[in-house]
């Protein structure tokens, strides 16, 4: 599933562990959805059919996980994949609707947890492979 591998890897990625950027490898191949420059992710893989989500990976909406998506933001940055953190972006950007309120940003559509997801997985740095090694 998308939400807890992508959550896994986001976590080792913060420890410097590298099975972190293996694992959003295998995730990137399997769960990345772009679509005309947007970008998202599945909380399941393609072919397997299920639409429920549960309390892990939030909303799915045809396919894609809000909390899996938000996941692999973070981890495109920790593993310095400039492509889909962008498209991933977008997608944030869209469909969070960002708003300035009183000289604060959050995003609209996500709430109080869903700004500081959103904080956590904005402000990911890359990891020690890519900042030493430039690892993708």
């Amino acid at each position: 599933r998308g939400s807890g591998t992508l959550l896994g890897s986001y976590f080792l990625g913060l420890a410097g562990e590298p099975r972190a950027a293996v694992m959003y490898a295998a995730a990137r191949r399997a769960l990345y959805a772009p679509w005309m420059g947007f970008g998202a992710a599945r909380e399941y893989p393609e072919k397997v059919v299920r639409g429920d989500g549960d309390i892990d990976s939030g909303p799915i909406i045809m396919g894609r996980g809000v909390s899996c998506s938000g996941m692999m933001l973070a981890c495109a940055r920790q593993n310095g994949d400039e492509e889909a953190y962008q498209a991933i972006y977008r997608s944030v950007h869209l469909f969070g609707a960002p708003a300035w309120r009183a000289r604060r940003f959050s995003f609209a559509l996500g709430g109080p947890l869903g700004d500081s997801m959103m904080l956590a997985m904005l402000t990911a740095r890359p990891g020690p492979l890519v900042r030493r090694e430039g690892v993708r």
